[in-house]
């Protein structure tokens, strides 16, 4: 995908393409990576002392008036717009709707969840680009974002997607505890799947109420249209993918698969205890999320973009129905996924009739070819 070309008709078991997974390693390749020193905090000292402990950290919120009411107002504004869909209010009731504090940082990242702090880091950058925010200061920004309630709800909506995969992170961590002194400090690649199958699972419900999501010229959502599009079309390609992506991912923040982690011949009996209790959490959460949720996911993510497709493509938009209908020769199927396959006879029928002009389908050829890029600009346009 990406600059890669395409076919619709290509088998699920494909290999991911390169061009796919060098662009999911750009956008994921800070994800873990090391944040700046929150900038709430004024003096050099107080910084590193803020750095020892989760309880140092809430320490230096408690003493700092105008971090402490945004990482309040954060907080509520976050948890209010993930309540919106089901794959949100699961992760809040996973968290107990405790959110950790929310944090902003001049770091790399969008966002990142410290598992050695207990706590979000949002980069400032995103506060400093809102429109109307002071572009310069960091604190400036935050003062501006507290001025009205709306400001705090839009920077919430424009980072949703992320908090619900870094919240991912924070629920693991109360589930499973600090990977700290854990081969690669306990970051495996299975916490990364479980993180980005919740998070685009928020994306998809998200975009089914609102499609213009999968309009949007903002990169970030652009780039998480593309993912939820492979994700939806070969879930397999997907996953190796994203493997292939955290695994690439910058010095020092890789992840290894927890096979990996175990083969270590120097393990502690108290480490090989702690990392086959993370083995058995993430087989069966991500053997849930696969073969339960996203067996009715993915069809699913294939109509929605059909739908959103068929007057401009509308040869493209049939070709994922039919991609849809696939998934119905499972014999005892849920009842979720008898009304997708319903779904997907009732608009492949629909789409049969239409006989209009699609630009990456011609005629006479059995299969449509495009560039994902392509597909987004074209097909997804008002």
């Amino acid at each position: 995908m990406g600059k890669g070309g395409g076919a619709l008709n290509a088998p699920v078991r494909r290999a991911a393409p390169r061009a796919f997974v060098l662009c999911l390693i750009a956008a994921l390749s800070a994800d873990r990576s090391a944040f700046a020193d929150p900038v709430f905090l004024d003096a050099p000292r107080e910084s590193d002392a803020a750095f020892r402990s989760p309880e140092a950290l809430r320490a230096a919120l408690a003493r700092d008036a105008l971090s402490r009411e945004v990482s309040a107002a954060m907080r509520e504004a976050v948890a209010k717009r993930l309540a919106r869909v089901p794959a949100g209010r699961r992760l809040l009731a996973g968290i107990a709707g405790e959110l950790p504090p929310i944090c902003f940082s001049d770091g790399r990242d969008v966002a990142v969840f410290s598992d050695r702090l207990e706590a979000v880091f949002v980069n400032c950058r995103y506060a400093r680009e809102m429109p109307g925010a002071p572009a310069s200061d960091c604190r400036a920004a935050l003062r501006w974002l507290l001025a009205e309630p709306k400001r705090i709800d839009e920077l919430a909506r424009r980072l949703d997607n992320t908090m619900a995969h870094e919240l991912t992170h924070w629920r693991q961590h109360r589930l499973l505890g600090s990977g700290a002194g854990l081969p690669n400090d306990g970051r495996v690649t299975e916490m990364e799947l479980e993180a980005k199958l919740v998070e685009n699972e928020y994306y998809l419900e998200s975009a089914e109420r609102d499609p213009a999501l999968l309009r949007s010229s903002l990169p970030r959502w652009k780039q998480q249209t593309r993912e939820l599009w492979l994700l939806s079309w070969a879930p397999s390609d997907y996953l190796d993918a994203t493997t292939k992506a955290y695994r690439s991912t910058t010095p020092g923040h890789a992840t290894i698969p927890l096979s990996e982690a175990l083969s270590r011949p120097s393990l502690s009996d108290r480490d090989r205890e702690r990392l086959e209790r993370m083995k058995a959490y993430y087989d069966g959460a991500l053997r849930e999320a696969l073969e339960t949720r996203w067996k009715v996911r993915s069809p699913e993510g294939l109509l929605l973009f059909a739908g959103v497709a068929r007057r401009r493509c509308p040869r493209v938009a049939r070709s994922m129905a039919d991609r849809a209908l696939q998934s119905c020769a499972d014999p005892r199927p849920s009842p979720d996924l008898s009304r997708v396959c319903g779904d997907a006879r009732r608009l492949s029928r629909g789409l049969a009739a239409d006989a209009g002009e699609d630009p990456f389908c011609p005629r006479n050829s059995p299969t449509c070819n495009f560039r994902l890029a392509d597909f987004q600009a074209v097909c997804l346009a008002p």
